[in-house]
């Protein structure tokens, strides 16, 4: 099966086709020919994502519950359409509220600890290595919420550290250099300081608190930043004995100053708050920024600093947060207050996510999944979870967001060899490879191979077999 030629020249009908191509795909995901001539329809493309892998993170929807078999989950459809490995890291029941178990916000942020600057943990450079500044590349969903309105209800106020969390777990995916506050080389501390050992309360290493408003932390600039993009700071603001902690926070760039509160709302002991301040990356060089506490309520706490890429760098990742529809049916979450979720709830928390992702660059998104609103085909039996034609249209929608950009893996030019996974060597005439371009094989059997190499360039080009499997 081939797809139908996409209209040139003019982007509203190729859209339309493209998103037309997504929507048969999805209805015929375990054709493997038609999948893999989707796949190529993200190949010459004029953006660029860079990435290797489909990570996915969020509750219940995003680990695939009420799909009939693991196949039929909107993360497993996307990431065989688009040749991607799944990373799986979603937790049932998970939400962003809570900073305890698997699947709270503290979690979500050490599976991204960046070892040095924007390389990743196994690479073997230290905290303080000379790495360049780049971007993590990635593609990566997100889904949190429902479960979030069932535990602080259906309002704003209740949210308020859903709202906090999420925008640190989003800031922390694109973050390429990431700088902890126990790194005596960019960190100076002056007032009364202390250090807390790494807990489930912040993203993995130690942290730093102060108990005195008017203490102060001077960050230092690296001195072969290159300027641009942004710099965040990351402050958490735990819960003890039922009180909320934090403080105001003035950070002082030159001759600009920046000021976050960080007071936790909450009285729960399970509900540490992650705030971050975003500010201009600034000029190239080192430069000293301050930070001071005021306004100090029992402790306050300093986590780290990252740096993200630019708007326009190719190296940042493509962040899709998806909004909630409304399930067939709340019953399941039963009456205990403050829930259930209700459709007005979920109408305040899918405004609250389009917010946050108002605040970063084009590269998050968020995928609106109101198609599925009370629509009881969409659910499986127990109303409230995705069924398999609801696990369809979420793939649909997430591979509609993507559909403008060109898929390179990591470390690979776009105009230069590609790395690509499926069950055969590349057939469609719609793309272009040149000699060393490699497909892995996902299906290997017996007397086959483990892939296929590209000998000379064409479209699809000269592929021979490599690396034969014992019969």
């Amino acid at each position: 099966m081939t797809l139908p030629d996409v209209a040139q020249g003019d982007p509203h009908v190729a859209a339309h086709n493209n998103e037309r191509h997504l929507i048969n795909a999805i209805q015929n995901v375990t054709d493997v020919d038609f999948a893999s001539n989707l796949a190529d329809s993200f190949i010459e493309r004029e953006n660029i994502l860079r990435t290797s892998t489909f990570h996915v993170r969020g509750h219940s929807y995003a680990e695939g519950v009420g799909a009939s078999d693991y196949t039929r989950d909107y993360s497993e459809i996307v990431s065989r359409v688009l040749r991607l490995p799944l990373v799986q890291d979603a937790v049932q029941g998970s939400s962003l509220t809570y900073h305890t178990g698997s699947g709270g916000w503290s979690a979500a942020m050490q599976r991204v600890t960046r070892i040095g600057k924007g390389l990743p943990v196994g690479s073997g450079v230290t905290a303080t290595g000379l790495a360049p500044f780049v971007g993590p590349g990635g593609l990566v969903s997100l889904m949190w919420g429902i479960n979030d309105l069932n535990a602080v209800g259906n309002t704003l106020g209740g949210l308020s550290n859903f709202i906090n969390n999420l925008r640190a777990v989003i800031s922390r995916l694109r973050a390429g250099v990431v700088i902890e506050s126990d790194n005596t080389t960019h960190f100076t501390y002056a007032g009364t300081w202390a250090t807390a050992a790494s807990t489930n309360k912040n993203s993995g290493v130690n942290w730093r608190y102060t108990s005195a408003s008017g203490s102060t932390a001077t960050f230092a600039v690296p001195a072969d930043f290159p300027g641009g993009g942004h710099w965040t700071f990351q402050f958490i603001s735990q819960v003890a004995t039922s009180i909320g902690q934090g403080a105001t926070v003035t950070v002082t760039d030159g001759s600009t100053e920046y000021v976050v509160n960080t007071l936790n709302p909450k009285t729960n002991d399970s509900m540490a708050m992650a705030t971050v301040l975003r500010i201009p990356g600034g000029v190239a060089g080192a430069r000293n920024i301050t930070l001071t506490f005021t306004n100090v309520a029992t402790l306050a706490g300093l986590d780290c600093a990252w740096w993200e890429p630019a708007d326009d760098d190719t190296s940042a990742p493509l962040v899709l947060v998806n909004e909630q529809p409304y399930p067939a049916d709340y019953s399941l979450y039963g009456s205990v207050s403050p829930g259930p979720p209700t459709n007005a709830g979920v109408d305040i928390l899918n405004q609250a996510i389009r917010n946050i992702v108002a605040e970063f660059d084009n590269r998050v998104r968020t995928v609106d999944l109101s198609g599925m609103n009370s629509d009881s085909s969409m659910f499986c039996p127990d109303k409230l979870h995705p069924s398999d034609k609801g696990h369809r249209f979420i793939a649909q929608s997430i591979l509609g967001e993507i559909s403008e950009y060109q898929i390179v893996p990591m470390g690979q030019r776009a105009d230069g060899p590609r790395v690509e996974y499926g069950v055969a060597p590349p057939t469609s005439t719609d793309a272009r490879y040149l000699p060393g371009s490699i497909v892995w094989n996902t299906a290997p059997t017996a007397s086959g191979y483990v892939g296929w190499v590209c000998t000379t360039s064409g479209t699809p080009g000269t592929w021979k077999g490599f690396g034969s499997i014992q019969a």
